[in-house]
């Protein structure tokens, strides 16, 4: 550590990867957090300073935090029993040191716009602390809630100081709110419920200026939290696309300013009470993190990218439009800086070191400034996998992923140059190393091929030399001179390892390139690198693995490892890296020290500091420049650090190297003015664009072709010719005698090669079925156990019972064996002793007893009771329908159960789920003895339907072989299948294996196969044997025919023999008599045996038929006997299910039990802990109290001084100064400048200002006060100078009036001082006592929720459920599933429910007949009422008809019209009319007639036509029909009609009973709802309320 402090070292630039937080110190700057570096930039400039706050361990930073006001910032060590600086900015001055009395690691720390510094440890602690910084005093340690590192703490701005500890990974906030002064401090605790997911972090807080937070999610909803209330609330939620960065949050404006998960800035401003969208703007970069500057007016933002920008709302004239969007205000973003360096690698261009290349992560190679850190040029390579630097001269190599080296020159840095491309190989480079001198580059791929390139600079690169290495390479370099060139190899025997234990030598010849030696060491231990000494060529470094010592080992004539010296670096960790450039050793590691070393003056140690943090895995790469001025390192996270150092050393040192340095220049100067080009020996223009390992090897491949083609075609010559010498020889193995013959083996000429084959099958065969005989025996293994612990334990093992032909089964209940068990035993003996002590004597308070009974009950004497345990009698018989299951149908219950209501306790519960479990069993049991009685009806059905298919198929073969007799034409018969067991119906099929399941057939070997070959062999000679000697046989057959008993069925089968002029085909004229006879009898026979077949196949068909029906009734009577058994088993199931839940009840009865009282412990323990706090917050207030008097008491003391002061002035003054004009100096005495407060102003602001005035001296000191205080102290002064004064006042009685006013001030000060103190504990002692009754409010409400819990837990034992098993039709409460249904249910009885329907029905009768008499009286006033206006009606319209008659006048001509005499025409001429018109109607009716009837005779004509046609086509159809009956078996099919019309009789009849059944099951239900709605709408439900009591019904 002393050895690091002793350099000194300044930060010149840094490159940062990138910025995920930021935090604001003073008015103009901002501060990132590095590790071991604190990046300020400043937002007004844009330049970047730099403290380096880790100087001598590496622990690096561990949180930050910058101060609003005051120019100061606050970081603290990232280790154990770390301490917390407060540093001035931008001077970097100490101002306080904070440390704690505990091991304790801080992960967030957070100033007020005070003095107050609140920090918060990690683990195991997790505490708050606040420290008053001014005079390094910690006010307060308290313990957290929060468990996690993955929080901090934020400070509000508002008054009371309230902080928010949010745990940002889990959504998880505590506020703290802070009261106190700078002797004491105490926090009152809000923890604030936030319903938030896990998932939806990480999440980001910000306060606002009233003092609320605002917390945004990873998708961008946005909540409001209000400390105070405790309430949550939100304020927006995002719909769309989510996106795929984080949400981040800023205050701004009296708003809130959001960057949502897919890069859109939303602003949002509270407007009466809600939230609104004033306007939103995507940017091109996501925002990672917002900060709200301290002028409410500004943010600063980070991007994904490393942008930094300074986001401002533009001034305009708000005005919210219709949508609720600020139209008047707009965003400007402004980018300060930006931080993208993520750098890989890096490396310093010579001979100056003046510059560096830095490669980053997406292939871009930079030419940067070592001294301004400024980009000068920028190169793209694409692909590329190493970059290399020449030690001497400008130039760099890059090597690619496709095996490629490319040279660029960097003499002109702004203009940097390819000078050649060398194609090597089709893999990737691996590793680039130039020599000590800079001549030759070794480059090397992924297959270890080595390419040897000489770097001629000005003229001609070549590859001078290739060859490829069978080891591992770990680390190498390169020692060049005229003669030679030497490869010393670092290699491992792992492909992957890191560090190696053999050394390899490769020496090449510059003139020959055959002369290739190798010498090879072996290590004693693993080293991780190795390195050129460049003063010497056979010195070299190696640095051991797990070591921070650097060797230096020699190679001795004898070629012999001596380590002949050993460098003490002073690295802490044991592993580092190290680089020499032939002026300087550097060497770093994971724990961020950097050392360098002078290489020519005995590796004097120039400088070691640490130059990163080793909690980030230290540095990656560092490298110093040629004069030793600047070191510059990348950290394994990306980040460039240039570091300047003040290097001690000789003038002949430095000199040297300056010339070394100046020489290289000039060199390089006259070489890079040259051109260079690139190639190798022998390099042609068809090479161009190839590989050189694919040229090499076509080359290779050409020369040994060329050398070995003479001898290539002398062997395929004699090749030629002992192919042909063997085939002859083979030709004549082949006819030569057998006991001459050779084996084919013997004519193999590579013997070795054949058994080398055989030999290697046999092996893989070998090892294949050793892998499989251990696959066999392994899964035997398993096998066994799973049998022996699944399978053979079992008594009843799990099967099913599948359908004949049916897609159904029932499967039984796998059951273990009934183990006796002594805890029946004990339940029968206690349940024996309950129910007799019940017998004599129970309690059962709910139940009413009459005077009478109690008397007798009470008038009892008690007695000795007698025990037997084998009489069942005396045990209560249990009501079946209370029971609340259906098992007493299926078993015979045990009458040991208690009733449901009587199980309270765990113990009865437990004898429940006993005998629970054992009338499960017993169900299980019953139902498994049903199953295998079906299971053996399935067997016995099984070969009684085999057999009859047996007979059926012999049918349908006698059928088939009597129509191809007949001639007919086959027709397709149905298929006859056999019912069979499927593998899970037969439970040991599960476990033994059959050969008809296994697909593959066995391996035979040859052995055996022969062997089983002369088995075959001697049963066949031994059956030709029997053939030979059959004269026994043969007898039989000439006696029986060849059979033991002759079938009718087999007779009409035979053909009878045709006589042998039918065979000749003779005519009949030309027969005989006898012929004639003998034809004759043929045909009758022929006819016989044709009516024989005809009739057998009827029976054949009689026979088939009856089988089939027989068969489909035994199929049937399975099926459905298996229908019925899954039924049962349903029924089964829900009996179980019965018991299972009765026994649920009673646990959930239990467990609510063991909740209430658990509940009752929380909240009385709850309740203590509150009375506690109330007790502390009692004594707190009393202590409050006592100190606010010592306030008020100091403060009057204070005043009365002040007062003193005022009033003593003149005479004072007088007797100081005689002769001074006192009127004159009272007026200035009481002159003050102005004091004008923006800040918090607190109590030690005034104490200090208050020293500030009265020592002259120290007002013009920086300090820590704010600008209105320097402003004011700095008017004092000027009030203080002798021109302020006037004239009467000498210097000397100024000076004594100058320093009593400043006395004057200092008491002002004081006072004010005091005020605040007293303030600030009046305000502390009005929180801790609004705090109280909060607390005591909230005590009352713990007691409240007691009492609830208490009358719930009563309710809950009183109320009791209880599980029944009802029809639904006796349910009369909906039912959603859930027990809240049965919550305020009642169980009455039926005869109760009927008794009060006859009542209520009763009533309604009588009510019925009092509405009907109500209902006709009414009808009957109304009909009267009805008649008295229609007779009125009818008067009115009789009065105006008479009215109407009496204004009517009649004239002389209407009477004369009216009497005149009515006559009709009977004249001839009117008769003639008459008759004439009837004529000619008739006519015309007749001629209509005779016109339908000649057109009804052209229709009959034409039916007839096609009568006649359909007549013809009937007579063919007859004919047809006749041929088919012909044909048909009328009455076979008269039958299959008579049975199909009887099958659909049945089945119309059944369609119609079950219609009319459906018909009267849905009156029955409309008639039945009718009913209810009838009887809900006239009469009013029953309710029963209990009251708390228990009345036991029956239902």
């Amino acid at each position: 550590m002393e050895e690091l402090a002793k350099f000194s070292v300044i930060t010149k630039w840094i490159k940062l990867n990138e910025v995920k937080n930021g935090w604001f110190v003073g008015n103009d700057a901002i501060a990132y957090n590095l590790g071991s570096h604190i990046v300020f930039m400043n937002l007004t400039t844009g330049l970047e300073t730099f403290y380096r706050a880790d100087l001598t361990n590496g622990d690096g930073v561990s949180c930050l935090t910058g101060h609003k006001i005051f120019p100061i910032f606050a970081f603290a060590e990232n280790c154990w029993n770390a301490k917390i600086f407060i540093i001035s900015y931008p001077d970097f001055t100490k101002v306080s040191i904070l440390e704690s009395k505990g091991e304790y690691i801080f992960i967030s720390l957070a100033f007020s716009e005070t003095e107050h510094l609140i920090a918060l440890t990690g683990m195991p602690h997790y505490k708050i602390q606040v420290w008053f910084w001014r005079t390094q005093d910690m006010l307060i340690n308290e313990n957290s809630e929060l468990i996690t590192d993955k929080q901090r703490i934020t400070c509000s701005s508002s008054l009371p100081l309230t902080v928010a500890q949010f745990a940002f990974s889990k959504g998880k906030l505590i506020v703290w709110e802070v009261h106190g002064t700078q002797k004491f401090c105490k926090l009152i605790k809000r923890k604030i419920s936030l319903d938030f997911d896990k998932s939806d972090g990480p999440f980001q807080e910000v306060y606002s200026i009233e003092g609320n937070i605002q917390i945004v999610n990873r998708h961008g909803d946005i909540y409001y939290v209000i400390p105070s209330s405790r309430s949550v609330n939100l304020i927006t939620k995002r719909n769309g696309n989510k996106g795929d960065f984080n949400s981040c949050i800023a205050y701004i404006r009296n708003g809130i300013l959001v960057s949502g998960p897919d890069g859109t800035l939303k602003f949002y401003k509270r407007q009466k009470y809600v939230w609104n969208e004033m306007f939103q703007i995507s940017t091109s970069d996501a925002f990672i993190t917002l900060k709200g500057y301290h002028d409410n007016e500004t943010a600063i933002g980070m991007t994904v990218d490393g942008g930094i920008y300074k986001i401002h709302l533009l001034d305009g004239a708000p005005s919210v439009g219709g949508n609720n969007r600020l139209e008047g205000e707009k965003l400007s973003m402004t980018k300060i800086k930006s931080y993208d360096a993520s750098y890989s690698f890096f490396a310093m261009i010579y001979p100056k070191g003046e510059y560096l290349v830095a490669v980053k992560t997406s292939n871009e190679i930079f030419l940067e400034s070592v001294e301004t850190g400024e980009k000068v040029a920028k190169i793209n390579i694409e692909n590329q996998t190493i970059i290399q630097s020449n030690p001497r001269l400008p130039f760099i190599a890059v090597g690619n992923s496709h095996g490629d080296v490319t040279f660029i020159s960097l003499n002109d840095p702004k203009a940097p140059k390819v000078l050649t491309e060398f194609l090597l190989s089709r893999r990737s480079i691996k590793t680039l190393r130039f020599s000590h001198c800079g001549d030759y580059l070794v480059a090397i791929d992924n297959e270890f091929n080595i390419f040897v390139i000489k770097c001629s600079i000005g003229e001609t690169m070549n590859i001078m030399h290739h060859f490829k290495e069978s080891l591992n390479i770990v680390e190498f370099f390169v020692i060049a001179s005229q003669e030679k060139i030497e490869l010393l190899l670092l290699c491992s025997a792992n492909d992957d390892s890191l560090n190696g234990n053999q050394l390899v030598r490769i020496t090449i010849l510059n003139d020959d390139d055959k002369n290739i030696f190798k010498n090879e060491w072996k290590l004693p231990k693993f080293y991780m690198q190795v390195l050129p000494f460049m003063m010497s060529t056979s010195k070299f470094y190696a640095i051991k693995n797990g070591s921070s010592l650097l060797e230096i080992i020699e190679i001795s004539e004898e070629d012999k490892l001596v380590v002949v010296d050993v460098i003490d670096t002073p690295h802490q960790l044991r592993h580092l890296e190290a680089f020499n450039d032939g002026r300087h050793l550097i060497t770093w590691g994971m724990d961020g020290i950097v050392a360098a070393y002078d290489s020519d003056n005995n590796h004097a140690l120039l400088t070691a500091f640490v130059a990163c943090n080793r909690h980030n895995f230290g540095i990656k790469i560092a490298h110093v420049d040629a004069k030793c001025k600047y070191v510059v390192v990348i950290d394994q996270s990306g980040n460039l650090i240039c570091s300047t150092l003040n290097v001690e050393r000789s003038l002949e040192s430095y000199q040297n190297l300056i010339n070394l340095i100046e020489n290289d220049e000039q060199n390089s100067i006259y070489l890079f003015s040259q051109d260079t080009s690139g190639g190798f020996p022998g390099l042609q223009k068809e090479h161009i664009g190839k590989k050189f390992t694919d040229l090499k090897s076509e080359q290779t491949y050409q020369m040994e072709a060329k050398e070995s083609e003479e001898t290539r075609k002398i062997l395929f010559g004699k090749l030629k010719r002992l192919r042909s010498q063997i085939r002859k020889m083979l030709d004549e193995n082949e006819i030569c005698p057998e006991d001459e013959r050779l084996e084919i083996q013997d004519f193999n000429l590579d013997l070795v090669t054949a058994e080398q084959k055989e030999s290697n099958a046999r092996e893989d065969r070998n090892h294949e079925e050793k892998k499989m005989m251990d696959y066999i025996e392994a899964q035997t293994v398993l096998n066994d156990w799973i049998i022996s612990k699944c399978w053979n334990p079992m008594e009843v093992k799990g099967a099913k019972l599948r359908g004949m032909f049916i897609n159904m089964f029932v499967d039984n209940y796998p059951l273990l064996p009934e183990v006796k068990d002594k805890e029946m035993e004990r339940i029968v003996l206690l349940r024996a002793v309950e129910n007799s002590v019940a017998l004599e004597d129970t309690f059962l308070p709910w139940r009413p007893i009459p005077t009478m009974e109690l008397e007798k009950v009470l008038a009892k004497e008690p007695g000795m009771f007698e025990l037997n345990t084998n009489d069942m009698t005396q045990f209560t018989e249990h009501v079946s329908n209370l029971m609340g299951t259906k098992s007493y149908k299926q078993i015979k219950v045990s009458p040991l159960h208690y009733q449901q209501l009587d199980v309270v306790t765990f113990h009865q519960m437990r004898i429940e789920k006993f005998l629970i479990h054992k009338e499960q069993v017993a169900l299980k049991k019953e139902f498994n003895k049903k199953f295998d009685a079906l299971h053996r009806m399935k067997e016995y059905q099984i070969d009684s339907i085999r057999f009859k298919n047996d007979r059926l198929r012999h049918i349908q073969s006698e059928m088939r072989i009597l129509d191809e007799m007949k001639g007919l034409k086959l027709e397709s018969m149905p298929q006859i299948l056999d019912p069979d067991f499927q593998p899970d119906e037969m439970p040991d099929t599960v476990i033994n294996v059959i050969e008809s399941e296994v697909c593959v057939s066995p391996y035979i070997s040859p052995s055996y196969k022969k062997m089983l070959e002369d088995q075959e062999a001697a049963r066949e000679k031994r059956r030709r044997e029997l053939e030979a000697d059959d004269f026994r046989d043969r007898a039989l057959d000439a006696m029986m025919d060849g059979v033991l008993e002759h079938k009718w069925e087999d007779e009409i089968k035979k053909n009878p023999k045709k006589p042998d002029c039918l065979i000749k085909n003779k005519p009949r004229d030309d027969l005989t008599e006898m012929e004639l006879r003998d034809v004759d009898e043929y045909n009758q026979k022929v006819k016989q045996i044709l009516t024989e077949r005809d009739k057998y196949r009827r029976m054949l068909y009689e026979e088939q038929k009856l089988l089939q029906s027989i068969l489909d009734d035994e199929i049937h009577n399975y099926n459905y006997n298996l229908c019925s058994l899954m039924m049962e088993k349903l029924k089964m199931d829900m009996v179980i299910e019965q018991e299972e839940m009765k026994l649920l009840l009673m646990t959930q009865y239990n467990f609510r039990r063991v909740s209430y009282q658990k509940r009752e412990i929380e909240i009385r323990l709850k309740m203590e802990q509150m009375k506690v706090t109330i007790e502390g917050l009692s004594h707190l207030q009393a202590d409050l109290q006592d100190w606010i008097k010592d306030i008020k008491t100091n403060y009057e003391n204070l005043q009365m001084k002040d007062k003193t002061l005022e009033r003593q002035f003149k005479a004072n003054f007088n007797e100081a100064a005689p002769g001074a004009p006192v009127d004159q100096a009272f007026k200035y005495f009481k002159r003050r400048p102005k004091l004008q407060m923006r800040a918090q102003i607190t109590s030690s602001i005034l104490l200090e200002v208050a020293k500030r005035v009265s020592s002259k001296k120290q007002c013009h000191q920086v300090t820590l006060l704010p600008p209105e205080c320097l402003e004011y102290l700095h008017g004092i002064d000027l009030l203080d100078l002798v021109s302020s004064s006037t004239t009467g006042i000498d210097s000397i009685s100024w000076q004594i009036l100058c320093k009593m006013r400043r006395i004057k001030i200092e008491s002002e000060f004081k006072i004010k001082s005091l005020g605040l103190q007293l303030a600030d504990a009046e305000a502390t002692l009005t929180a801790y006592t609004k705090e109280t009754i909060n607390k005591r409010n909230y005590l009352q409400s713990i007691e409240r929720s007691l009492v609830e819990l208490k009358e719930a837990r009563e309710n809950d034992s009183i109320n009791r459920y209880v599980q029944l098993v009802m029809r639904r039709g006796l349910i009369e409460i909906p039912l959603t599933g859930s027990f809240s249904d049965f919550k305020d249910s009642v169980l009455i009885h039926r005869s109760d429910v009927d008794d009060i329907n006859r009542i209520i029905i009763k009533a309604g009768m009588k009510k019925l007949r009092a509405l009907e008499n109500a209902a006709m009286f009414r009808r009957k006033i109304s009909m009267k009422e009805w008649e008295h206006k229609v007779l009125k009606l009818k008067v009115c319209e009789l009065k105006e008809f008479v009215k109407t008659i009496e204004k009517c006048k009649i004239t002389k001509e209407v009477q004369q019209w009216l009497k005149r005499e009515w006559t009709e025409d009977l004249s001839e001429n009117s008769l003639n009319r008459h008759i004439e018109n009837s004529i000619n109607a008739h006519e015309k009716i007749l001629n209509d007639l005779m016109q339908e009837d000649y057109l009804l005779d052209k229709k009959i004509t034409r039916k007839k036509m096609e009568t006649k046609d359909i007549d013809d086509q009937i007579q063919k159809v007859n004919i047809d029909v006749s041929e088919k009956n012909l044909m048909r078996d009328i009455e076979f099919e008269r039958e299959e009609i008579k049975a199909a019309k009887e099958r659909m009789l049945i089945i119309t009849e059944r369609a119609k009973i079950v219609r009319h059944i459906q018909y009267q099951h849905s009156n029955l239900l409309q008639l039945n709802t009718l009913l209810e709605l009838q009887r809900l709408k006239t009469y009013p439900t029953l309710t029963l309320n209990y009251s708390g009591r228990y009345q036991k019904s029956y239902p």
